[in-house]
């Protein structure tokens, strides 16, 4: 129950700390770079708990279940064999699911070479946008012409009913149609169509409740979203691996110990500190793109949600699947399934320190680098390397995590 309770103040500090972090870019222009230091910093972190905590806390807590159950007749030659294939197998069985995980849905995080990184202004992409006249284009004044955005090749798009609003206003219609983007606008009506006044103004809850739908809507949510969703959920699968696995090494000790594993809070610190860039960059992303502030501030919640909810889902999981025995009684000693836990724990944050996140907060760094090398010299730079305090950022990420357990456990 303590560990539970542990859980959930944990995921409602990183449901603040990433909402909070996501609302930067809808209401305050900051830097991208100071967020990307923080994503190096837990980037590191989470590579240094992986491989310096999750890991030999986990064989050392299989060794000693196996160990306390040990029988007769078996041999330590026999005992040391079977420790090996269960280390390997489930450490392949945490990475092999979270690549599944990141691969089997649309990934957010492709890595494009162009150093071109989206900076937190919501004019930026106005150099694409032209002004086109409506008709044959004669004897046509200011309000006559039409916002138009060459990079969208298709008619039906999905952010029609998001910009419906600012092209109303812009060519004087303040009708309550075009005014309020919570109809249910269809992706291929006109804008003729959507400037027709309702026969009656709609209540105020149910607009709240169709913007709510359109943001939810399936159909229309970007395959930015989706993927960095399921990213998120697969960060928070990890939390609760890892949560289970400290409350099953708990378990097995034969003391009153109260206070948490380092395990937890290493890698409760690492994720928020991941997640706080994450959602910054993809409200960025998705608000340069022109979506609809309530859509975006939708999204922001979901995602913010998605890891923590992962989270309980994973702890619950391995709370059913456990063993009665070791719910209701007392063992001698640590039980098997507690360090294969812990192992399988290993295996996913392998998985998400190495693809997710130290790649991630690396191409960033290098475009964000690039970036500018190519503003000051006015040429494109290609090849850029990480600075000397991202290197450095990201190294004492890495070796915070022993350092802590170390202290932790003398």
């Amino acid at each position: 129950m303590q560990a539970v309770f542990r859980l959930i103040l944990e995921g409602l500090a990183m449901f603040a700390g990433s909402w909070a972090a996501g609302c930067v870019p809808l209401y305050v222009r900051m830097d991208q770079s100071k967020f990307n230091l923080l994503a190096l910093f837990g980037a590191g972190l989470l590579i240094g708990a992986a491989l310096a905590v999750i890991l030999p806390e986990g064989v050392e807590t299989l060794s000693r279940s196996l160990l306390s159950h040990k029988t007769k007749t078996e041999t330590d030659d026999t005992l040391v064999e079977s420790m090996n294939t269960t280390i390997g197998w489930t450490l392949v069985a945490g990475f092999c699911l979270m690549f599944l995980i990141d691969n089997l849905f649309p990934s957010a995080h492709s890595h494009a070479d162009t150093p071109d990184v989206p900076d937190n202004d919501s004019a930026a992409c106005l150099d694409d946008i032209q002004m086109t006249p409506r008709g044959n284009g004669r004897g046509l004044g200011n309000s006559d012409f039409t916002l138009n955005d060459p990079r969208q090749q298709y008619p039906h798009s999905t952010r029609a009913d998001d910009s419906m609003t600012s092209l109303a206003i812009a060519n004087g219609d303040d009708s309550p149609r075009s005014a309020d983007p919570s109809d249910d606008w269809g992706p291929s009506a006109s804008v003729h169509q959507q400037q027709i006044p309702p026969a009656r103004a709609q209540p105020r809850w149910r607009r709240l409740l169709g913007r709510l739908a359109s943001a939810l809507s399936p159909r229309y949510l970007p395959s930015t979203l989706i993927g960095i969703l399921v990213h998120s959920c697969a960060d928070g699968l990890a939390l609760g691996a890892a949560v289970a696995s400290a409350h099953a090494a708990d378990n097995g000790k034969n003391s009153d110990d109260v206070h948490s594993s380092s395990l937890e809070i290493i890698v409760f610190m690492a994720l928020l500190l991941h997640k706080a860039p994450a959602a910054f960059g993809l409200i960025t992303t998705l608000k340069q793109q022109g979506y609809a502030a309530y859509k975006l501030s939708v999204w922001l919640t979901v995602f913010a949600a998605s890891a923590p909810l992962a989270a309980l889902a994973t702890f619950s999981i391995f709370l059913l699947v456990q063993p009665a025995g070791g719910r209701h009684e007392k063992p001698e000693g640590t039980q098997p399934w507690a360090g294969i836990v812990m192992l399988f724990s290993a295996g996913t944050f392998m998985y998400v320190a190495m693809a997710h996140t130290l790649a991630e907060a690396v191409h960033q760094a290098k475009a964000l680098r690039a970036k500018a090398k190519s503003s000051a010299t006015s040429a494109k730079a290609h090849v850029a390397s990480l600075s000397l305090l991202d290197i450095a950022v990201l190294l004492l990420g890495v070796i915070l995590p022993p350092l802590v357990s170390k202290d932790h456990d003398g």
